[in-house]
């Protein structure tokens, strides 16, 4: 999978890592509409990662989200794109993946989130995590996909809008 890392081997974060993936999600978005293809997009959500980053350091930190990255990478196919897109999340655009195949890359991607643990020298920190999936097709726009992504991460059990998934730490929530 594509991790939108930059030249130097880094993370690639913030507005820089949000703008690629909006242009592969935007490509994809074409291709859905042109092509009749599907696709979805999932967002995870890495709860107590700000606490790391003031508890351990930013090193840490970084540390952290790029194990979880590397984590993510291992459990996607070469079509899939994935990004650190800042504000403690991570993204990923499944491309040719129905809402069934889009739901088991989210568990992975959230398993993958909380699995990780650093070691530091007050012992091993992690994050917890939460995961939203949104169909790209008849999503219109990349931010209307992610935003229907995030609704489905925070959308209460019980409440199933059409094409939205998610799952919050171990419990099912279907958004």
């Amino acid at each position: 999978p594509e991790d939108l890392r930059g030249t130097g081997g880094g993370v690639l974060a913030g507005p820089p890592g949000q703008r690629a993936f909006e242009r592969a999600v935007r490509h994809q978005l074409l291709r859905c509409r042109r092509y009749g293809e599907q696709a979805a997009l999932v967002r995870c959500s890495l709860h107590g990662l700000s606490e790391v980053r003031s508890s351990h350091g930013p090193e840490t930190a970084d540390k952290l989200v790029a194990g979880i990255l590397d984590g993510v990478r291992r459990r996607l196919r070469g079509t899939d794109v994935v990004a650190y897109v800042g504000d403690q999340e991570i993204a990923a655009l499944l491309a040719h993946a129905d809402m069934d195949a889009a739901k088991t890359t989210a568990d992975a991607i959230r398993d993958a989130a909380q699995d990780l643990r650093v070691e530091t020298s007050r012992g091993p920190v992690g994050t917890d995590a939460s995961v939203g999936v949104a169909s790209l097709v008849g999503a219109g726009s990349p931010g209307r996909a992610f935003a229907d992504a995030g609704l489905a991460m925070n959308t209460p059990s019980g409440a199933r809008p059409t094409g939205r998934f998610a799952r919050r730490n171990a419990g099912v929530r279907f958004g």
